[in-house]
């Protein structure tokens, strides 16, 4: 669930911006082998967010409020 919450280039913030103002939902789906992102929206945004989505993936940065947050 700490995905969303940082990247090295935008804070949690950002991203929810992002999500909102296209009308997007990012839903993750942790399992046991496994983790499932589905992003629920209109197709014709996705060339405009999938940028953030690709990032969310393969740079997660997790801060150390996010974490206690989430504790």
């Amino acid at each position: 669930t700490l995905l969303p919450k940082g990247t090295p280039t935008k804070t949690s913030f950002e991203i929810n911006q992002v999500l909102d103002y296209y009308g997007l939902h990012l839903e993750i789906t942790p399992g046991f082998d496994f983790t499932s992102l589905t992003l629920y929206g209109l197709t014709k945004y996705i060339d405009r967010v999938l940028d953030v989505l690709v990032e969310i993936i393969q740079s997660p940065v997790f801060p150390e409020n996010e974490i206690e947050q989430s504790k």
